[in-house]
């Protein structure tokens, strides 16, 4: 039996019962917020779950296991880890510049000593020079 609907010819699905109708659009609709889940947790025991239940190649399975892959590889997640990564590579290279700053530090307080025991060595030589002109005029007073 047809019926007539909008100028479209459309047969009497009087064959499907209701219940058969109403358990495929559950199965659909289940289908569907398996593949929406973002929600780790969730999406494992909705691929553990369907696997025990149907196996691989289970409708329920390759929903959960898209599901998951999405959750896991999601550009939000790749962003954090992006974000992560560079975070620490950021504090190997702070420790690392830190470590060339002190040993800096270390060598410049040996040219500061190389330096002071420089100008003192000059004066040195000024203080023995001094020290001989004085000598020269008590040397000629005796």
């Amino acid at each position: 039996m047809s019926v007539q609907g909008r100028g479209n010819t459309e047969t009497d699905s009087s064959a499907e019962s209701p219940d058969a109708r109403i358990a495929g659009v559950r199965d659909e609709f289940e289908l569907k917020l398996i593949e929406r889940e973002r929600r780790l947790a969730v999406n494992v025991y909705d691929a553990v779950n369907a696997y025990v239940h149907g196996g691989l190649k289970d409708i329920k399975f390759l929903a959960a296991l898209k599901s998951l892959l999405f959750t896991v590889f999601s550009p939000t997640t790749a962003v954090a880890a992006g974000l992560g990564l560079v975070s620490i590579l950021t504090l190997v290279l702070a420790w690392q510049s830190n470590k060339l700053v002190e040993k800096q530090n270390e060598l410049l307080s040996i040219q500061n000593l190389l330096q002071e025991s420089s100008r003192r060595a000059g004066l040195t030589v000024e203080l023995t020079e001094v020290l001989n002109r004085i000598q020269m005029p008590l040397s000629r007073s005796s």
